[in-house]
């Protein structure tokens, strides 16, 4: 299964506008919870990993979210945002 598909898949389908820094916004829902977290790539200068809003990522650089749709979080280092549907 492709990283699209994977992110289709696990996405609630709700889409969100890009900004200056984060790209590729999508929210997915937690298994474990009612909570609906936003996954986006961060493309500050420094940056460039993807990142959900969920208090497991925030403290560690990756959670079970970004896994469950293919990606890599900050503990990963730099991911380049074309990599994704590859």
């Amino acid at each position: 299964m492709t990283t699209m598909e994977l992110i289709r898949r696990n996405s609630i389908g709700r889409q969100l506008p890009d900004t200056d820094r984060y790209k590729m916004r999508f929210e997915v829902r937690s298994s474990s919870s009612n909570a609906i977290h936003r996954i986006s790539y961060d493309s500050a200068e420094g940056a460039g990993w993807w990142t959900c809003s969920c208090r497991g990522n925030i403290s560690t650089g990756q959670c079970k979210h970004l896994t469950a749709c293919g990606l890599k979080g900050r503990k990963y280092g730099r991911t380049a945002i074309e990599e994704v549907g590859r």
